[in-house]
């Protein structure tokens, strides 16, 4: 989502006096982090969906967290993908050699999950991605 969707919004809701423009901006940032929240929630719904342990069986289950970088004038959001293996025999050496590769899960396939959250590279600020895998044990394999 961009800024200027949030700035119409508070124009809107300050044209229809709902709220103090004094409290404008908090409101409105109260809103921004709800809707992180919730991108976050629906994207790990995505991700745990079916479509990705079938092309995927190796993967227990992703955890995205979306963060805000904090800049009000040009926010950004920073996206971290944690993704658990359920297979204890893949590690870093050999990852790729068992067909998993991190970077394409997200450039493919999770990519095309977040587009039905119509999050897309032309539509969103995310500024980063990070991708962390981790193995049955909870140790980190890659990121």
């Amino acid at each position: 989502m961009d800024s200027t969707l949030f700035e119409n919004l508070y124009q809107v809701i300050l044209k229809q006096k709902l709220i103090n423009p004094v409290l404008g901006w908090g409101f409105l940032f109260i809103f921004v982090f709800i809707i992180m929240i919730l991108t976050s929630k629906l994207a790990n719904k995505l991700f745990n969906s079916d479509y990705i342990k079938n092309i995927y069986p190796m993967i227990d289950n992703i955890d995205a967290d979306v963060r805000w970088d904090g800049d009000e004038e040009f926010p950004f959001y920073q996206f971290f993908i944690t993704v658990k293996l359920n297979d204890p025999t893949i590690t870093s050496n050999n990852m790729y050699d068992k067909g998993f590769d991190p970077h394409y899960l997200y450039d493919v396939h999770l990519n095309y999950l977040l587009k039905f959250l119509n999050i897309n590279r032309d539509t969103a600020t995310i500024q980063q991605v990070f991708i962390k895998v981790i193995n049955k044990d909870d140790e980190t394999i890659y990121g």
